[in-house]
């Protein structure tokens, strides 16, 4: 066999694990997207029975949030109004609560109420940087730059 051949057989070894590699992902990525669909299902039943606590609503709001669309982001924010007065609830929760609440707020069109909502996080002293970043982002989505600056100035003061 010459360099030629060699090289090509090489090749097409490589082709051959990367086709592999790719069905592989393939795979696990249903099976990670069946295992979400049940974890879903999960959170739902809890909810629905009652059970209210920070540690699994607000992973739930995330995945809601990720998959978008109107009905998730109200859906959110119900769940997360429920989750406010949790037992399980401590303040780095309630500051995720706070700034997945504000998302929503904005994925609705309620760019002010969102806003309003992590500038009162700021005043409550929660950590900034979440929702620091959260509002600097939605200014500059909204083409408010200015304001984005300007709240990053404030903070870096």
């Amino acid at each position: 066999m010459n360099a030629l051949g060699s090289s090509l057989a090489a090749n097409q070894q490589k082709l051959q694990i990367l086709g592999q590699q790719y069905e592989n992902a393939k795979a696990r990525l249903a099976q990670l997207a069946a295992e979400m669909e049940k974890a879903k299902a999960g959170y739902q039943e809890l909810y629905n029975a009652g059970y209210i606590r920070g540690s699994y609503i607000l992973p739930w709001s995330l995945v809601l949030l990720r998959e978008g669309g109107e009905e998730n982001y109200k859906k959110v924010k119900e769940i997360l109004a429920k989750a406010q007065k949790a037992p399980d609830m401590d303040p780095a929760k309630k500051s995720d609560l706070l700034m997945n609440f504000a998302v929503a707020d904005y994925k609705l069109g309620n760019v002010d109420k969102a806003l309003e909502l992590m500038e009162r996080l700021d005043q409550a002293g929660y950590p900034y940087e979440p929702w620091l970043k959260g509002a600097c982002l939605i200014r500059v989505d909204e083409e408010r730059e200015a304001e984005g600056i300007a709240l990053l100035k404030y903070q870096l003061q």
